[in-house]
């Protein structure tokens, strides 16, 4: 129904009373039924201002006493700082304005200010020379994006709304107070959503057959609730940089991008920006750091004993070499070949009391600790570990490794690493560490070079402890009318589980390809694979080098003195 034919309905004059009573009673209602504070603003723009008026009567009215309001008129520059910039009922009088009587530019800068999701209740006496004005003012509103307006005629009554794309329709009827305020954004009636898409994210993957991921997933079911149609825009920009691109932003406020999916960060708040949505979940800087190399054959020696027990042995051993050297008429057999290596230059039978206390009693431990050491030793040549995985920040200060970063999408200001800091890109070459989001890290982990076939595993891993936290928003349509709505079906996605369960689905459909090169290529990988290759046994030839090399020396220490001696006999 056109605007023009809503008001023709002739009505006695005692019907202005009964608007007023019904505004009275539609107000007490949307104030007592909100949950948090209920904040009203009138604003006065008729050009006859009397307290005796419309908007007068309405203000005093006894049942709405309690409701706190703020009057203003046309001359009053709202702000930021003005108590309440997001006002739950904005009440507008603009009784016989007509185009004659312009809107002062105060008035307009408040528009700019007042939330857009705020209701908007226009009161006007609609005739032959306010009817131009009206249609004025209601595309005036409409520019500013408010999508819950009624127009209400407190001469003749009737009720004027627009929908989504600013058609105008009403009716004669006193609705319901629940009804009368409706967002157009609830029914779009096929209108676009559009998005954009810069850098994928566990958040959201852009794939062949479209976009998946727990924000996919939200924005289509939002599509489908507010029965709008769902569009992708590509990117043109060849820049990397998300915030301070300039061809990037001139590409979203040309082509009304709606929302972009891409989780960005604010240095700081400003009142300017206060209507941002934000993520449902914070997100984090990681380190990515190396998954440990295999122990070389030293490590590979000396993993079986802790440095305490290693020092516990050498310390024994010594001080006995030392009562031996001390007590040559008590201590006959050397205490290592006796101990370790069974070998005894005289019958221990025969030995003193002194030799035999003390020997038999270290023969006993170190016969414990071999066994031990050698049944280790082998499991070891079996399967040979890794290394130790950095796990802390403090561990990973201490190892003095590069931390790679892409300085140029990440500004970074991190006093605990920033000596370590280096611009690079990841390429995952085992020695560095790499700076990453938590959201994207996974796709990064799963990528086909950072799995070692040999070694069936991956080659990082992500360090346990975090770097920071923060909260992510969506860059969206400057006073988007659907940021209540985005906010509203993210909040029942995260609070049903909706987004920890598509996030799982998303890291299975990430995982597929992994998988399926791991089976295609690991296994050729482990065609010639046996349980110990030749060279595991490499600590074993060692071993047997070491003990060969020290039989032979001892040999020849005991030849020479053999020699010596018998040469001493002769002469």
């Amino acid at each position: 129904m056109r605007a023009e034919a809503l008001f023709q309905s002739v009505t006695q004059p005692e019907l202005n009373v009964t608007i007023l009573q019904y505004l009275i009673s539609a107000i007490s209602y949307l104030a007592t039924h909100q949950v948090a504070t209920f904040n009203s603003v009138f604003v006065e723009l008729c050009p006859l201002v009397s307290s005796d008026n419309f908007l007068g009567h309405l203000v005093r009215s006894a049942r709405l006493e309690n409701i706190p309001r703020l009057v203003v008129t046309d001359s009053f520059t709202y702000g930021y700082d003005v108590y309440p910039s997001s006002p739950s009922l904005l009440v507008i009088h603009t009784g016989i304005r007509d185009v004659d009587n312009k809107l002062p530019v105060e008035f307009i800068q408040s528009l700019k200010v007042w939330d857009p999701s705020s209701r908007v209740l226009v009161l006007v006496e609609y005739n032959y020379r306010t009817r131009r004005f009206v249609k004025l003012f209601l595309d005036l509103l409409y520019q500013f994006k408010y999508r819950k307006v009624s127009l209400v005629d407190i001469f003749y009554f009737g009720i004027v709304r627009f929908d989504a794309s600013g058609s105008l329709y009403g009716s004669n009827d006193f609705v319901v107070p629940s009804e009368l305020f409706t967002d157009a954004m609830r029914n779009m009636n096929g209108k676009e959503i559009r998005y954009n898409l810069r850098y994928s994210s566990l958040n959201c993957i852009m794939t062949i057959f479209g976009p998946i991921g727990p924000d996919a997933e939200w924005l289509i079911s939002t599509a489908n609730f507010l029965n709008a149609t769902l569009k992708r825009l590509r990117n043109p920009c060849s820049g990397r940089v998300l915030v301070g691109d300039e061809c990037y932003v001139k590409f979203l406020f040309e082509n009304e991008v709606s929302i972009t999916l891409d989780r960005m960060t604010y240095s700081k708040l400003v009142p300017g920006i206060y209507r941002t949505l934000f993520g449902m979940e914070p997100n984090s800087d990681v380190v990515l750091v190396p998954n440990g190399r295999p122990l070389n054959i030293i490590e590979l020696f000396l993993q079986p004993f802790s440095a305490g027990t290693w020092i516990f042995l050498f310390v024994t051993l010594a001080v006995m070499e030392i009562v031996k050297l001390l007590l040559p008429n008590h201590f006959i057999n050397d205490p290592i070949l006796l101990s370790i290596c069974g070998i005894e230059r005289y019958n221990l039978h025969a030995a003193g009391r002194y030799e035999k206390v003390c020997y038999i009693s270290l023969i006993i431990i170190f016969y414990l600790m071999t066994s031990g050491y050698e049944a280790k030793l082998v499991a070891l040549m079996t399967e040979r570990p890794s290394t130790q995985v950095i796990g802390t920040l403090e561990e990973l200060v201490n190892s003095k490794i590069p931390v790679i970063a892409d300085l140029q999408t990440e500004v970074q200001n991190d006093s605990l690493i920033e000596d370590q800091l280096v611009n690079g890109t990841y390429d995952f070459d085992g020695v560095s560490a790499y700076l990453s989001r938590a959201n994207i890290a996974p796709l990064l982990l799963a990528l086909r070079f950072n799995y070692d076939l040999v070694l069936r595993r991956k080659r990082y891993v992500v360090m346990p402890e975090i770097l920071r936290m923060r909260i992510g928003y969506y860059f969206t349509e400057t006073r988007s009318p659907l940021i209540p709505w985005f906010h509203w079906t993210q909040r029942v996605f995260f609070e049903s589980g909706l987004m920890e369960k598509m996030q799982g689905i998303t890291i299975s459909a990430i995982h597929t390809s992994a998988r399926q090169f791991l089976h295609r290529e690991g296994y050729k990988a482990f065609e010639n694979y046996d349980l110990i290759t030749f060279a595991d046994f490499a600590p074993a030839w060692i071993s047997l080098g070491v003990g060969l090399f020290g039989s032979g020396c001892v040999f020849l220490v005991e030849f020479l003195r053999n020699v010596r001696r018998h040469g001493r006999l002769g002469f």
